[in-house]
């Protein structure tokens, strides 16, 4: 049996740990880690004024280079973008029909229907100013969607400026119509139309893609050809006569009123046969 300890009795705790009995090894690591981490702390603080020497040098280098070649440097704008070059998907068309074979040439195929990409209203007695494009809406199961749609608004002070580009290849025979239901439906709201209505059809003179955000009517292309003028009525079809146009190319047409008196507004929704559109026909 253990014998009872004596609560009166003075036991002094052990020293060991803190009067100088510390290993010798502990001891021995602990300058080198301090020497070792103040070295890797030496190469990173030298390594960033090195980069940003670096950087300041080219900085200056840059400066003097454009310093002496007195060049303007031109950031790119949306108006550039338009400008780059457009791969083709039809290479070496016109190569393999220019021997085509046999089954090619009695092959045959329907029109396509071409709407176009955007409309925008000008007015003679308001030439500067820009009449912005309003988008429609629809509601759907899981809220609102935009909707294509196209509006042609035609009265004795303003015209409307249609621009295509000309789809597909081989398809380079095209008429401007427009057909009219014989009344409003689910595509095609006709808001006034003057039963006839007798209107001019131009081609404007370019080859490149408008910018119809600020397209008015001092600013919009001159005229190069009349197409035609076209009896429009509800219930009908007027057409125009066949011209040729380059696959890809953009086709620009202004609508006009012949006289005052004759008013049309319309909107048509979606890609059908109706409203304001190109009629694309096989060409080979």
């Amino acid at each position: 049996m253990a014998p009872e300890r004596n609560a009166s009795t003075y036991e002094p705790l052990a020293t060991d740990d803190f009067e100088g009995n510390t290993p010798t090894s502990e001891l021995s690591a602990f300058p080198y880690s301090v020497s070792k981490r103040s070295l890797l702390g030496t190469i990173v603080n030298a390594s960033i004024y090195v980069v940003a020497a670096c950087a300041i040098a080219s900085a200056w280098i840059s400066y003097s280079t454009l310093a002496r070649s007195h060049r303007t440097v031109v950031l790119g704008t949306r108006r550039d973008l338009k400008e780059l070059e457009r791969r083709s998907s039809y290479i070496d068309f016109d190569r393999l029909y220019r021997n085509p074979p046999k089954a090619a040439l009695s092959a045959s195929y329907g029109s396509i229907v071409n709407h176009a990409r955007s409309v925008a209203v000008v007015s003679l007695t308001h030439p500067n100013k820009v009449f912005h494009r309003e988008e429609s809406y629809s509601l759907l199961y899981d809220g609102n969607s935009t909707v294509n749609s196209r509006q042609l608004i035609i009265t004795s002070e303003t015209s409307t400026i249609s621009q295509f580009r000309i789809l597909d290849w081989g398809m380079e025979n095209c008429t401007v119509e427009v057909n009219l239901p014989s009344s409003s439906d689910t595509f095609t709201t006709m808001h006034t139309l003057s039963s006839p209505s007798y209107v001019n059809i131009w081609l404007l003179d370019t080859v490149e893609e408008l910018d119809f955000d600020s397209l008015s009517f001092s600013t919009k292309p001159q005229r190069k050809s009349l197409l035609a003028t076209l009896s429009i009525a509800a219930g009908r079809v007027a057409k125009s006569p066949s011209f040729r146009c380059p696959t890809a190319s953009y086709v620009t047409v202004e609508i006009e009123s012949m006289k005052p008196e004759y008013t049309l507004n319309i909107t048509h929704i979606g890609y059908s046969a109706a409203g304001l559109y190109i009629r694309q026909s096989q060409s080979i």
